[in-house]
């Protein structure tokens, strides 16, 4: 793979990228304040105190701002200003706060749409996106589901933020991200903070999806100093190699699913689904 090559300085190889603004930079380009390489444009902007606090993310003084302020400013800043947030997280301190914070959004988001089927449930109303007619458990079955769901949900919140960034990362380390696994990590908690809009039905996974990808790309250029080019590739090839993977599963097993039994008559077998044995029509 050719090595990039100084826009400004062209007999000069590209070496880091600039933390804030995301310029490819050779060595004359760059300039280093607190451990953060800069751009020497960006590098007369940029307050020297905050870029050398390690607890420049609200989250991670909570002891100090108090844990609500702390994560719902936190939560602000990944939502409304994410350049300038990936711009100034840590990549090497401590992972006990991100995770922490993913554990937070995660858990709540599915909490609450757990416990607003359980209700649904207990109330007698069809649930969401099933088909009518549709075989349900018992309802008591399904209500004791819904708690377990709801007192595993860290659990799974956990499990779920170390594989995938497990996958991530691998892919980082295919595009040569300059850190290690705890700055992928970090970029995959904080990210997290959009789980709560996953309670809107249909909808809000869908804006989850779309807006987890620029903050992908967002966070992975600043966190793996990477340009942008690499940083679109990382945060979308997982998302398309599981598509695939999960598109080749439900056809496979689609296509494994048993016949239909013949209908013995037009009058016994009218408004029954093809998938349904006739001999459930009474």
């Amino acid at each position: 793979m050719a090595q990039e090559m100084c826009k400004i300085h062209q007999d000069k190889e590209v070496v880091d990228v600039c933390v804030h603004c995301g310029k490819s930079l050779c060595p004359s380009c760059a300039a280093v304040l607190s451990g953060k390489t800069y751009c020497l444009e960006c590098i007369k902007h940029v307050d020297a105190n905050i870029a050398a606090n390690p607890k420049a993310i609200a989250w991670e003084n909570r002891s100090e701002v108090g844990f609500l302020k702390g994560l719902l400013g936190t939560w602000k800043e990944v939502f409304f200003h994410p350049k300038k947030f990936f711009s100034e997280m840590p990549v090497k301190t401590s992972i006990a706060s991100p995770i922490l914070f993913a554990l937070v959004w995660g858990s709540l988001a599915i909490i609450i749409t757990a416990f607003v089927n359980m209700l649904v449930v207990l109330s007698g109303t069809a649930l969401p996106n099933l088909p009518a007619g549709t075989a349900l458990p018992p309802k008591m079955v399904m209500v004791g589901s819904y708690v377990v769901l709801m007192i595993i949900s860290p659990l799974l919140v956990l499990a779920g933020v170390f594989l995938i960034s497990c996958i991530y990362h691998l892919v980082v380390l295919l595009f040569r991200g300059k850190e290690g696994f705890r700055a992928t990590l970090r970029v995959l908690c904080y990210t997290n903070a959009l789980a709560i809009f996953n309670i809107i039905p249909i909808a809000g996974p869908i804006f989850v999806t779309l807006y987890s990808i620029i903050l992908f790309v967002i966070g992975f250029k600043r966190a793996h100093k990477m340009n942008t080019g690499k940083a679109v590739i990382v945060a979308l090839l997982p998302m398309i190699i599981l598509f695939i993977i999960g598109f080749a599963a439900a056809f496979y097993l689609a296509s494994q699913a048993p016949a239909a039994a013949p209908v013995a008559g037009p009058s016994v077998g009218a408004g029954v689904p093809a998938a349904l044995p006739v001999t459930s029509v009474k």
